[in-house]
């Protein structure tokens, strides 16, 4: 390696300093002044700073089952079964009745309401149970749960005819009445603090 020795002139009469041995980089280094050696030392300090502080970690939000797959979310009859209590029957009955009051235009009038009105052996044809299933479980639990928009009740259309079984809906006042999705599942499946209403509605003896 070569070695550079740095001279120095001197007047009469002056001290002539040591001379100065650098190497062969050194003469030309950048880092020589105490200005260059702070600088790089504030430069340095900086980096290692940034490098000890992690950056904050962002929580994803919780995606909703409904969000997850839109073909997914529930149809018509799991609406019907959400404010049936859960009943499948009742559930079943139900979905018919809106159906009808949907593709019935025409409507009867007592009361100042609109109604539809057919036997008890039509109601059960039209939703596809038994005469036992709509008697004994579909209707009273229909009656029970959906008495905030639903509206049962017998009566004639002419004195004479034969009695008929009269239902009538609140549109409006069922769109608000289903229990929250997430709290119906639960309740569907039996977990958390809500527990199931209803039975199996085919077990023996329900008819």
């Amino acid at each position: 390696m070569a070695i550079i020795i740095h001279k120095s002139k001197a007047k009469a009469g002056e001290t002539v300093p040591a001379p100065e041995i650098t190497g062969p980089g050194e003469a030309k280094s950048p880092f020589k002044s105490e200005a260059a050696k702070k600088e790089l030392a504030a430069y340095i300090a900086k980096g290692k700073s940034k490098a000890a502080t992690k950056p904050k970690a962002v929580k994803k939000p919780t995606p909703k089952p409904e969000d997850v797959n839109p073909w997914a979310a529930p149809g018509e009859y799991a609406l019907c079964r959400n404010l049936a209590g859960g009943d499948m029957a009742a559930g079943v009955l139900l979905h018919r009745v809106v159906v009808l009051w949907k593709l019935r235009k025409k409507k009867l009038k007592r009361g100042g309401q609109e109604w539809l009105a057919f036997s008890r052996e039509d109601w059960a044809r039209t939703a596809g149970l038994s005469e036992g299933e709509f008697k004994n479980r579909a209707l009273p639990r229909l009656r029970a749960e959906c008495s905030s928009f639903l509206e049962v009740t017998q009566a004639r259309i002419v004195p004479t005819g034969p009695k008929l079984l009269w239902v009538s809906i609140d549109v409006e006042a069922m769109a608000g009445a289903a229990m929250p999705w997430d709290m119906y599942e639960m309740a569907l499946n039996g977990l958390g603090l809500m527990q199931k209403k209803a039975k199996y509605p085919y077990a023996k003896g329900s008819e």
